[in-house]
């Protein structure tokens, strides 16, 4: 049964692979970024962050999503065997610009459209899921690249 599983979920569209990896990765980056707000920072549901708090909290939880995203994206979604050290560049390039991205939309969002910090990092998180998405299969794992 597990094996009739695993050949499924490999036969999956990469844009599906690439979603179910970032619900996963979602799950870690957000739960941790809330966590660090929440617990070293004492920030309550609803109330906003300076914009160091939210960078520290961000960082946090992109890096530990953005470790997790790797390793599911390369093997999981995009299927790469080969090792590359470009290809790592490539991927802390990009997700660098991702976490880069998510902060100038957050900072946007608290402070044009008085949303909380945590509403704010849920709504940037669907602009950076497409950014994301876009550069890893066009840049860092593509396969045009490869060839």
């Amino acid at each position: 049964m597990l094996k009739k599983a695993f050949s499924w979920a490999k036969s999956l569209d990469k844009r599906i692979k690439f979603i179910f990896v970032g619900g996963l990765n979602t799950l870690i980056g957000y739960g941790v970024n809330a966590l660090v707000l929440l617990l070293v920072f004492r920030i309550p549901l609803g109330e906003k962050a300076t914009g160091t708090q939210a960078f520290i909290g961000a960082a946090c939880g992109h890096i530990s999503g953005m470790t997790n995203a790797y390793f599911w994206n390369k093997y999981f979604t995009f299927e790469v065997r080969e090792r590359s050290l470009l290809e790592v560049a490539k991927f802390l390039i990009i997700s660098l610009a991702q976490l880069g991205l998510n902060q100038v939309l957050v900072m946007f969002f608290q402070h044009s459209l008085d949303f909380g910090i945590y509403l704010s990092q849920a709504v940037a998180l669907v602009f950076t899921t497409i950014f994301s998405y876009l550069g890893h299969n066009y840049i860092t794992f593509s396969k045009k690249e490869r060839q």
